[in-house]
């Protein structure tokens, strides 16, 4: 992805792989291009980790933020 030209991993495909979401031919591909692509392997990592990451308490919205809503 960011430093990957393949159209394999295109878009939101990382995050489709992630969840389980791409149909088997695709998910075939990619794991392919996974194997051999770093970059899009690190990319995957940032995924994971940032959907697994655990809620912050402390984290709050900021007035201006709220007023958006």
């Amino acid at each position: 992805m960011k430093n990957c030209r393949n159209t394999i991993c295109a878009g939101e495909d990382l995050v489709l792989f992630h969840y389980g979401e791409l149909d088997a031919g695709a998910r075939s591909r990619l794991e392919a291009h996974l194997a051999g692509c770093p970059a899009c392997r690190a990319e995957l990592a940032d995924i994971e980790r940032t959907v697994t990451a655990p809620p912050r308490p402390d984290a709050r919205l900021s007035p201006v933020a709220i007023q958006r809503l």
